[in-house]
């Protein structure tokens, strides 16, 4: 039995409210969903399934709460830390900072304190009255590195899982749901049976592209244009190459966080109507309409070289894209011929 169809009818069987998070260490999110065991998803994942089934109407989303994460590992484990804005250190503490109204001297209170006494190190006149003598104008920072003194901080994050240090304005925010059985999802217990809508048979989420499966069928209907009445198209491939050292420096969520950079680079690159899909685990598909080869050249060049440098700075070097395309065929060939001659491309 499908295993989605295995987790409705328990949450129908045992009147299950609501499918709520619980806290989990060895979840990337922090969080788990130990009612979607029938899922059978790593803990972290369970969350993905289960936006699966909310997409498709099958249970509805109830607001639990956000969680910061690490946008290169996509890990929870992270260290907020109080920085220095001129060297980056968080050897910084909070000091008073006096100034002496007489000769307008400001500086650390440690520079007046003489025993119980307050003397100005640059006038040497004893302070007695604030207010008179002296004031504090403000909380202020001294960093112990450099010596800095400043006002605010920088505020960063250092993930524990994977050493990246991201400013706090550009980690990534997840949401974190519970859930709860729709009339639809009776409906798939009853029948026994999901029926996916065509948008979800069509459509990968995780990455926002096309099915492979679309893409091929599209292929087909530009192959047919361009034998009838010899409408141009082109066809691109990215292959995502990685290091030895890629996944025990990044992990598997670094991996999917690759992907997504790519699908994520490539469609807001290309037109409206062009096509991208994920042709296995390490190649991408793009399909476009009404574009010569020699146009589809240039794009493509353009793209790989934006993504090696995207690539090169996130992954330490660990991360490359070789790129291929290929145009509407001289002769004459079906969807598999076009694959295996852009295949070779991309291999050779």
């Amino acid at each position: 039995m499908d295993k989605r169809i295995t987790f409705l009818s328990k949450c129908v069987q045992e009147r299950l409210d609501l499918i709520q998070p619980i806290p989990s260490l060895s979840s990337p999110v922090g969080y788990t969903y130990p009612d979607a065991n029938e899922l059978q998803q790593p803990p972290g994942e369970d969350r993905l399934a289960l936006e699966q089934l909310a997409e498709g109407g099958f249970i509805q989303r109830i607001f639990f709460d956000k969680i910061h994460l690490c946008p290169s590992c996509e890990h929870y484990h992270l260290n907020f830390r109080e920085t220095c804005p001129a060297c980056q250190s968080s050897d910084v503490s909070i000091i008073d900072i006096i100034h002496h109204l007489k000769c307008a001297y400001s500086g650390p209170e440690k520079e007046f304190r003489e025993g119980t006494r307050l003397v100005c190190p640059k006038c040497a006149r004893t302070l007695r009255h604030i207010g008179v003598d002296y004031e504090k104008p403000t909380r202020n920072f001294l960093c112990a590195s450099c010596s800095n003194i400043f006002m605010e901080p920088n505020i960063s994050c250092v993930c524990i899982h994977c050493n990246a240090i991201t400013p706090v304005h550009l980690l990534e925010v997840a949401t974190l749901n519970s859930y709860r059985v729709t009339t639809k999802g009776m409906h798939a217990v009853e029948r026994g049976v999901i029926d996916d809508p065509l948008g979800t048979e069509l459509y990968v989420r995780e990455t926002g592209t096309y099915t492979f499966d679309f893409l091929c069928h599209q292929l087909k209907h530009e192959l047919s244009r361009w034998y009838r009445y010899k409408r141009q198209f082109s066809i691109m491939a990215l292959a995502l190459i990685v290091s030895p050292e890629f996944e025990p420096r990044f992990g598997r969520n670094g991996w999917r966080q690759f992907h997504k950079l790519i699908s994520d680079t490539v469609i807001g690159t290309l037109r409206d109507c062009d096509l991208t899909a994920p042709w296995d685990e390490e190649k991408f598909a793009m399909l476009l309409p009404d574009t010569p080869e020699q146009n589809a050249v240039l794009v493509t060049d353009r793209l790989a070289e934006r993504l090696n440098n995207l690539a090169r700075e996130r992954y330490e070097g660990m991360a490359r894209i070789t790129a291929a395309v290929t145009g509407s065929p001289e002769e004459r060939l079906d969807v598999d011929g076009i694959l295996k001659l852009l295949a070779g491309r991309l291999s050779a």
